[in-house]
């Protein structure tokens, strides 16, 4: 491939043999350097002392830790911050512990705290309440059914703020097109966007009536 011609390619001479070939070598190589510099400075552009990036120990520790082992088929992890704010410590776990779905017409809690005798990270559990903790938070735990109805509320949820955008949407096109406008979302006709919308709402309620029946392929739901 040809070469930019704009591209800086170092001194462009008729190097001598020998020695005196790596002295020219050298030369050419400090002078594309310092140019290098001036338009690094001209630009405010400067190199990283590697020291300024190097991984902390302990970083890299704590890294480790968030890796949940033991994990059971079956459940989804995640870690909940339980000390913040300082006015109200454990309000995310309480707010996570308060998240409920239901089941076969049964409401059940989506997230439990991994606790004592649970077979997950038992390197971090603590002596005082059994939980496992890293730093300011503590390992939480939801069966991946349940975390899947968690999932496709969440859907349902962004769906209804999608309609909300839809309407006014609507309400755009009907005046641009009465100014004569052709409305379009990007390439997609409106008619073929609303098809696609109305397809994906028809394939998730089919996972959601899998997910209540407990007839997911693959997954047993007990």
């Amino acid at each position: 491939m040809e070469e930019p011609s704009n591209v800086y390619q170092g001194e462009q001479t008729n190097l001598p043999p020998g020695y005196a070939h790596q002295e020219q070598m050298k030369a050419n190589a400090d002078n594309l350097a310092e140019k290098a510099e001036t338009i690094a400075d001209a630009h405010g552009v400067h190199a990283i002392n590697p020291d300024s990036i190097k991984v902390e120990r302990e970083i890299l520790h704590i890294i480790d830790a968030c890796e949940v082992t033991h994990q059971q088929p079956g459940y989804k992890y995640k870690w909940v911050q339980d000390q913040w704010p300082s006015h109200a410590k454990s309000l995310e776990v309480r707010r996570t512990r308060s998240i409920h779905v239901k089941v076969n017409g049964e409401t059940r809690p989506a997230w439990e705290i991994v606790l004592h005798d649970m077979p997950e990270s038992p390197e971090l559990k603590q002596a005082s309440d059994g939980t496992r903790r890293v730093g300011d938070c503590i390992l939480m735990r939801c069966r991946a059914d349940i975390y899947m109805l968690l999932q496709i509320e969440e859907q349902k949820k962004r769906d209804r703020q999608m309609g909300s955008i839809t309407a006014n949407f609507d309400a755009l096109a009907e005046h641009a097109r009465n100014k004569g406008i052709r409305v379009a979302h990007g390439n997609v006709e409106r008619a073929e966007l609303m098809d696609q919308l109305h397809a994906g709402q028809i394939a998730k309620e089919k996972l959601n009536n899998m997910v209540r029946e407990g007839n997911i392929p693959g997954m047993k739901i007990t």
